[in-house]
């Protein structure tokens, strides 16, 4: 169906139904309205600044699947009207009234605002008001680490200055589009894996106690159901903790969707049909349904979903399976009794019980006789083997879960659950969940020849403690304008910003202009240290910036403050000192029995070589580091020498870091940490995050958080040193 068409049957509806007010941008002209539009070379967002219907097309889309390629995932109205928002308020003593989202009902006597667009970090933000209502409506596009790349976080927040607001409900329709196709066929998965397969008008109830028996938190959209060529996925998201799931879902002919502003009634219409009677053309839309409930005066309640596909960008080219996860568990929640636990996620479930759902699909050519899924996981998180049959016996603390697919043929998709217990710490921290899949068609042992594939995601467990973020310091607070710098953040429960994915960095000008958005492999974040790190290689203009934590859930509140601002200056004076070489040694006053010890810091391999030359010091080393480090200091006293080996969207290393000679760290840092810098009882920590390997033979030594001996001041350091003929000095 042409979107003429779809305007003049919009048009019809909205003079029959007047005070449901269907859209009035359905007599608009067909000249081009102002609009935002933001890309991240696999997705394309555009809002309109008239009435914020948006549009979402693939660009690169899946890089896996060429035929998504430059395709519309919703149908490409010039008037931005055939997908839209409405939502019901009832009043204080039952009156309801439905809008819908950015029109215009001046011609009701109703006051409305008009539509303000804005673009805020990777965010198009736009607010809307009418009577006394206002909903703010953000699409967001993720970090390209993000489990869920390629996807669009699409929210909304209702604010009123009304007491009498009992209950809002909201729906959002998508007209499906793939491609050039006006129509999907619909794929719902229930509990357990089912899939219903909807290709006519139908409503699926979701709010029943048994949620999830109809439907698990995602569905797919295809162009054809036995060879897909595009696939858009609705995911459910995550809103303060909670997965914010629909009540209701809504599958039909587009025109008999959009001939309600809120209820549908469905007419048994095939809308993958063109030879349907009703309205000749074969065309789908879907709307979800979502229960806000009451709305105090000057209170705000949100909720998100997720639209989009699959990016699979970080996926590496040697990989042989593609993992990504439809449904992910939603942050953890602390009960509201004294017992210490969290509240469960599962019906009838036990306290801190989670589920976790993937997607395996074999990208090779070929058939893989057997493989083995496996999840590890983290700090008091234990794994169960058979939770549906046995849902009492769950494994050990750091026993991973495992799976095991066999005769996994070219191209095939296969979707796993996985259930954990989760049990509280006392401090608040997102716990890393890591899924491995390995080839074990010749032998069960799981080594890193036989990986074929990982992912991980985080996720949010509070503590005792809470959630509050507290930023003390900000170092330098003035930065060079262009080159790769380095801003440090210290402060206390940076376990909260341990997943990157979860938030977007920004520095934003105060005076107006274009936001510097940091992407999530350049921000390292130290839990153990409490700091930041923030690698800006951005070209910026000169002025004064915001720092701010920018949450991808509407419902947190951003991390920033006075303090957190930076200066950028062309004054060459602040271009940042970078080290090749950082060093261990003995300091000057160096006794056995008095022991102290110091950071060296060279510029380069020459500036190294040539200052012990000068000083004719020998054996006065213990450890070398190569890298690219950056000094944070305090009251002119070194506190942290720290150098990052940060990766590519596909998880590559972009730099190594070595350790003398004999260890490279990569796809992390390695930080040296002075504690009472200068004073007599200084100790220097080496703490390592990222993967350790023997340099030259590239034998793999750990992963993950290790830590080299300290030195502390008036102890003896038992690190042996050798010569060149391997004789202890």
């Amino acid at each position: 169906m042409t979107n003429k068409f779809k305007r003049i049957l919009s048009s019809v509806l909205c003079l029959v139904m007047l005070i449901s007010a269907f859209p009035m941008t359905a007599f608009a002209t067909d000249d081009e309205v102002d609009k935002l539009e933001l890309s991240d070379g696999y997705l394309k967002v555009t809002v309109s600044a008239e009435n914020g219907g948006f549009l979402i097309d693939t660009v690169e889309g899946d890089k896996l699947d060429k035929a998504d390629d430059n395709k519309n995932l919703l149908y490409p109205a010039e008037d931005f009207d055939t997908s839209y928002t409405s939502f019901r308020v009832t009043r204080t003593g039952g009156k309801v009234e439905e809008y819908i989202f950015g029109r215009k009902y001046g011609f009701l006597g109703l006051a409305t605002e008009d539509v303000v667009l804005a673009k805020e970090g990777n965010s198009i933000v736009a607010t809307w008001s009418v009577k006394d209502i206002t909903v703010k409506q953000s699409l967001t596009l993720l970090d390209e680490t993000a489990s869920l790349h390629g996807m669009v976080n699409i929210s909304y927040t209702v604010y009123t200055e009304s007491d009498d607001v009992e209950s809002v409900k909201m729906r959002v329709m998508y007209d499906t589009a793939l491609g050039f196709q006006d129509y999907a066929t619909y794929e719902v998965l229930n509990r357990l894996n089912e899939v219903t397969h909807v290709t006519k008008d139908t409503i699926i109830d979701n709010s029943g106690t048994n949620e999830g028996d109809n439907y698990s938190g995602t569905l797919f959209a295809v162009d054809d159901p036995y060879s897909p060529g595009v696939t858009a996925y609705t995911v459910d998201a995550v809103v303060d903790g909670e997965t914010i799931s629909p009540y209701q879902m809504a599958f039909g002919h587009w025109n008999n969707l959009a001939s309600s502003v809120f209820d549908f009634v469905p007419a048994g219409i095939t809308f993958t049909n063109a030879m349907n009677q009703e309205y000749m053309t074969a065309d789908s839309a879907y709307a979800m349904y979502y229960d806000l409930g009451a709305v105090a005066a000057g209170e705000e309640k949100s909720f998100s979903t997720y639209y989009g596909i699959y990016s699979n960008a970080t996926l590496n080219r040697d990989e042989g399976v593609a993992i990504n996860f439809p449904v992910l568990p939603a942050s953890m929640e602390l009960k509201d009794d004294d017992s210490n636990a969290y509240k469960s996620q599962l019906e009838n479930g036990a306290d801190g019980d989670i589920h976790l759902k993937m997607m395996i699909e074999n990208i090779t050519d070929e058939e893989i006789a057997e493989i083995t899924v496996v999840v590890e996981t983290m700090n008091e998180v234990y794994p169960y083997a058979d939770y549906l049959y046995h849902p009492d016996v769950r494994g050990n603390e750091g026993e991973p879960f495992k799976s095991v697919i066999t005769q996994f043929k070219s191209g095939e998709e296969i979707v796993l659950d996985a259930y954990f217990n989760v049990a509280p710490l006392i401090v608040s921290e997102y716990r890393k969940f890591k899924v491995l899949c390995y080839n074990t068609t010749n032998g069960d042992e799981l080594t890193s020849a036989r990986l074929i594939g990982s992912r991980e995601f985080y996720l949010f467990c509070p503590g005792e403690l809470g959630e509050t973020i507290v930023v003390n310091t900000i170092d330098p607070d003035i930065i060079y304008y262009e080159g790769t710098r380095n801003i440090y953040l210290s402060g206390l429960n940076f376990g909260l910003l341990k997943d990157t994915t979860a938030y977007t960095a920004v520095l934003r000008p105060i005076g107006g202009g274009e936001d510097t958005v940091i992407p999530g492999t350049n921000v390292v974040v130290d839990t153990a240290n409490g700091t930041m790190n923030l690698v800006v290689d951005q070209q910026m203009a000169i002025g004064t910036y915001q720092v701010i934590i920018d949450w991808i859930d509407p419902s947190k509140e951003d991390v920033t403050g006075s303090n957190l601002r930076v200066q950028v200056t062309d004054d060459l004076t602040k271009v940042s000192p970078t080290y090749g070489v950082v060093t261990i040694e003995k300091a000057y006053n160096y006794t056995d029995e008095d022991p102290t010890y110091t950071i060296g810091l060279y510029h380069s391999e020459d500036a190294y070589k040539k200052a012990f030359t000068e000083k004719k010091r020998v054996n006065d080393v213990y450890l070398e580091f190569r890298g690219d480090f950056g000094v944070r200091r305090e009251d002119g006293k070194i506190v942290e020498v720290r150098a990052n080996s940060l990766n590519d969207v596909k998880g590559n290393p972009l730099s190594t870091i070595n350790i003398s000679d004999c260890l490279d760290v990569e796809s992390g840092t390695v930080a040296l940490i002075v504690e009472n810098s200068g004073e007599e009882d200084q100790i220097i920590h080496i703490d390592i995050d990222g993967k350790v390997y023997t340099t030259g033979a590239r034998t793999s030594v750990w992963d993950g958080v290790c830590a080299i001996t300290s030195f502390e001041n008036g102890n003896l350091n038992t690190m042996l040193q050798y010569d060149y003929e391997g004789e202890v000095c």
